[in-house]
């Protein structure tokens, strides 16, 4: 399985361009670091369903966090 990204051409053709693999699995040791970097610099101010800051739940549902390459940047470099 591969996603594509749709171009619409002037004659309203869409080409599909841009195939990329989807992950079907996390492997475990990117889980487990991912988790430990949320406890350890996220979960106080930001809990899961409410807190200090934005809740966890939803978050890909709001604000430029919809594409999850920003999500990452800013856990990178807040």
């Amino acid at each position: 399985m591969k996603i594509f990204k749709g171009e619409m051409t002037k004659d309203s053709v869409i080409n599909w361009v841009n195939p990329i693999q989807p992950y079907t699995t996390i492997p475990n040791q990117v889980a487990e670091w991912g988790k430990t970097l949320y406890h350890s610099k996220c979960a106080n101010c930001h809990p899961f369903n409410s807190g200090t800051g934005p809740a966890l739940y939803g978050l890909e549902q709001r604000g430029p966090w919809t594409d999850r390459q920003n999500i990452y940047a800013f856990v990178r470099n807040p």
